[in-house]
């Protein structure tokens, strides 16, 4: 081996190296090696079958050591050398550095680029550099604003980390706020909907199912003095034509949501939500119009998604004339009899106070007559399309665990006000707008610490939560 490793040109003193390097594996060939004191840590005795040229290597590293050991290489059974204290702390090499860098003269700024980045790591546990020129003062940075400067100043570059950072402070800001308010004013008539998570038929009707759907609607409905008008609850969401004469619509949802969810549940043996993850939509109905077109709309459901001929077919919960009432006892799938809740509830559906001229009865023939024509129009697109209704028996054999084949609809528009007529709509969008704008300003106030700010009517949050003061005047 040493012949072959002349040949590659190997000098006397590597060549004595080796040869000590072989000895010593020679002599520690048949040693237990597991025990701490032959354990050898010089890298050529790690294996005996080494390459020449990592020998070679080897050895060169050897001789940038000899000055430390007196005979050029440290002995195998000792333990390597500790490592000798550099001359100088990194404080001082800094120091030096920023001392040349002063020296040297000034280089000329890149127009088309920012600042360059401090050198300084955040979080670098070693402190600030006292002599890095690329601060203005003890632990503030070039550009980095202090106590009483704008937090969001702008960069004074395109490009370079600290532009970045505020950049993005700057939209995150804007995006961790509170979401847009909600006005919520008393008397208003809404449109409330809400799908079951996945788009499963969590809510498919059978017997148990209509009764927990009954008894936690009728119950929430008399906790919050909502009002219902019209109602359908479809296998996997339900639709509500409902007036809040007391402003207390998010109370309303969240105990229904809640008792069904919980109720559903336990039917059903689930532990995971039972609602999608999307706000529940709630719109604003502007007119009586409105109010008389949405009802048909949820009382023609059914039809209108291909499921049954007529509404009266539909098997789950469909309101139906005014005035109807129902007493459902509590379930006892989940509620218990000791608890809380009374022992039944009533589900009533009332009149709304539109087209105050027309009767009862003449206002729900013409509310029959609007479901009559959109009946009439899904019938006629299901024989365009040469398909047909799913019908009653289909219904109740699917499982709760299905979903309809087709393509949920994504990313649309969740209107928060709906109007047949273009000027009340925006008329009402108006309001709407200007009921955000004052309430942001009330609250920017109010969280600069003037706690008797006026907030504008409809504000719901910070009025139950916060006891904040409101104004009485509700818009027209």
């Amino acid at each position: 081996m040493l012949k072959h490793l002349v040949a590659r040109g190997l000098t006397m003193p590597e060549r004595a190296q080796l040869s000590t390097v072989a000895r010593t594996s020679c002599r520690v060939r048949h040693v237990n090696v597991s025990s701490r004191a032959t354990r050898l840590d010089t890298p050529s005795v790690r294996n005996i079958h080494t390459p020449p040229h990592v020998l070679r290597r080897r050895c060169s590293i050897a001789r940038t050591r000899s000055a430390t050991t007196h005979q050029g290489y440290p002995s195998p059974r000792a333990h390597p050398p500790a490592r000798e204290p550099e001359s100088r702390t990194s404080h001082e090499a800094r120091a030096a550095r920023a001392a040349r860098a002063a020296r040297e003269p000034a280089r000329e700024p890149n127009p088309g680029r920012g600042p360059e980045p401090s050198r300084t790591r955040v979080g670098d546990p070693r402190g600030p550099d006292p002599g890095d020129q690329s601060r203005t003062g003890p632990g503030r940075r070039t550009g980095q604003t202090g106590a009483g400067d704008e937090l969001m100043a702008k960069p004074e570059g395109r490009r370079g980390s600290q532009g970045r950072i505020r950049k993005l402070s700057g939209c995150w800001t804007r995006l961790k706020g509170m979401t847009q308010p909600r006005q919520i004013l008393p008397g208003r008539s809404y449109l409330v909907t809400r799908r079951t998570t996945q788009r499963q038929f969590l809510l498919r009707p059978s017997r148990a199912t209509n009764e927990n759907v009954k008894f936690c609607l009728g119950l929430a409905a008399e906790r919050t003095g909502v009002v219902l008008h019209a109602v359908c609850v479809m296998s996997n969401h339900w639709h509500g034509v409902v007036t809040d004469p007391e402003a207390r619509l998010p109370e309303f949802i969240e105990c229904f949501h809640k008792l069904l969810a919980k109720a559903q549940n336990a039917l059903l043996g689930r532990w995971e939500n039972l609602w999608s993850s999307d706000k529940t939509s709630v719109v604003l109905l502007t007119s009586e119009h409105d109010v008389l077109d949405k009802m048909a709309y949820t009382l023609a459901n059914p039809t209108t998604a291909g499921l049954v001929k007529c509404p009266e077919e539909w098997p789950g919960l469909i309101s139906a004339r005014f005035g109807e009432q129902s007493e459902t006892e509590m379930p006892d799938t989940f509620f218990d009899d000791d608890g809380d809740l009374p022992d039944s509830s009533e589900l009533q559906i009332v009149r709304p106070q539109i087209f105050r001229s027309l009767s009862d009865d003449e206002l729900y023939a013409r509310l029959r007559d609007d479901v009559a024509a959109r009946v009439r129009a899904a019938r006629a697109e299901m024989t365009r399309r040469g398909a047909s209704f799913r019908g009653r028996e289909s219904i109740l054999r699917q499982s709760f665990d299905a979903s309809p084949k087709t393509e949920a609809p994504r990313r649309n528009v969740s209107p928060r006000v709906s109007g047949a007529s273009i000027v009340e709509r925006i008329a009402a969008i108006r309001r709407l707008c200007e009921f955000v704008r004052c309430y942001r300003a009330a609250r920017q106030e109010w969280r600069e610490g003037n706690r008797d700010k006026i907030f504008p009517a409809g504000t719901y949050a910070l009025r139950v939560h916060g006891g904040v003061p409101c104004d009485d005047a509700v818009p027209d």
